[in-house]
């Protein structure tokens, strides 16, 4: 029997959840608990949503067994102390699965994998790597594909996802055998058709301040898995020919990767200063696919959220994987 879930509290950044619901392995969406002010600012909401709002935490907490909890600081305290009193699983960001890279293997060496693998990164932070990951497990699950996947979000494992595990401060070569060895153990475990990888982070500083350490994790996983397909996610004010073309040679050079998809997100990039923090703004879908007609069609182009145009691309990944690579 699956397990009642309840998100909290709910905003419209988490409304992949909403739409990928029906993937979720163990677990039943049960209520979005939100704030009142939610509801005055989201008077038109998604209708898929109105049987599922709650404005109260205290009573939805006794008709669950776990809850995710999406980061306020003002409620922090109170939930994990309620979570904790009622026994309720509780997924929450400071979970972070800390690995000892250097206890895990005595390996001087990688070994290849022989699973058709894909590398989901982003240009950024919030560039809606997650909806594309749940884009791809749906897919290909659904075409009958056994998936194994690495997700890139605390709560990846409500989609039956594993976690990439945090290395710490390892040094960089560590990262890479610790990596293989660990993707490789889980490949011999669930014997999958396909290995969808999720990349957290950046792919390559944006300007000072915002340098993503260098992206070092997507070097890390690049290197240790060698993908077979690349997608990368871009802002949407970001995503112009010449940016993904500094990007190819950018992944090309450093991390012998080619980009086979370009992902344009509904977030667009907003940075005031060389010094100051980013702001992302949330786009509407015509414009994303506006976007999209814009961009060279060498680099194929799409969207997660055009449901024409993410079908076609599962085809044609399914398709490339199937011509190109043998164990497919």
């Amino acid at each position: 029997m699956n397990k009642k879930l309840i998100v909290y509290p709910y905003t419209n950044e988490f409304e992949h959840l909403v739409d990928y619901s029906g993937i979720m392995v163990g677990y039943d969406l049960s209520r979005l608990v939100v704030t009142k002010s939610y509801l005055m600012q989201n008077k038109n909401h998604d209708l898929r949503i109105s049987d599922l709002l709650s404005t109260d935490f205290d009573k939805e907490i006794h008709a669950c067994d776990a809850i995710l909890f999406t980061g306020n600081p003002s409620v922090e305290e109170k939930v994990l102390r309620l979570a904790k009193m009622h026994g309720k699983e509780l997924f929450h960001s400071q979970n972070v699965m800390i690995t000892s890279v250097k206890s895990y293997s005595d390996r001087q060496s990688t070994s290849r994998i022989e699973v058709p693998t894909i590398a989901v990164m982003g240009q950024g932070e919030n560039t809606q790597k997650f909806n594309l990951q749940l884009m791809l497990r749906e897919g290909f699950v659904r075409q009958g594909y056994k998936v194994l996947q690495f997700g890139t979000k605390f709560y990846s494992t409500i989609f039956g996802m594993c976690r990439i595990p945090d290395c710490g401060e390892a040094s960089l070569w560590r990262k890479i055998l610790f990596l293989n060895e660990y993707i490789k153990h889980y490949i011999h475990e669930e014997k999958p058709d396909i290995v969808v990888v999720g990349i957290p982070g950046g792919l390559m500083p944006l300007n000072t301040l915002i340098h993503q350490r260098f992206g070092e994790d997507a070097i890390a996983i690049c290197e240790a898995v060698k993908p077979d397909i690349s997608i990368v996610s871009y802002y949407e004010n970001l995503a112009i020919n010449e940016v993904i073309e500094m990007t190819s040679d950018f992944a090309l050079k450093r991390l012998g990767i080619t980009i086979d998809y370009v992902h344009i997100s509904n977030t667009r990039l907003v940075i005031q200063s060389e010094n100051s923090r980013p702001d992302y703004l949330k786009i509407g879908i015509e414009q994303v696919r506006n976007k999209c007609s814009e961009i060279t069609r060498v680099y194929r182009p799409f969207s997660s959220g055009d449901c024409i145009g993410k079908s076609v691309v599962i085809n044609e990944i399914i398709n490339e994987l199937q011509n190109n690579i043998e164990v497919l």
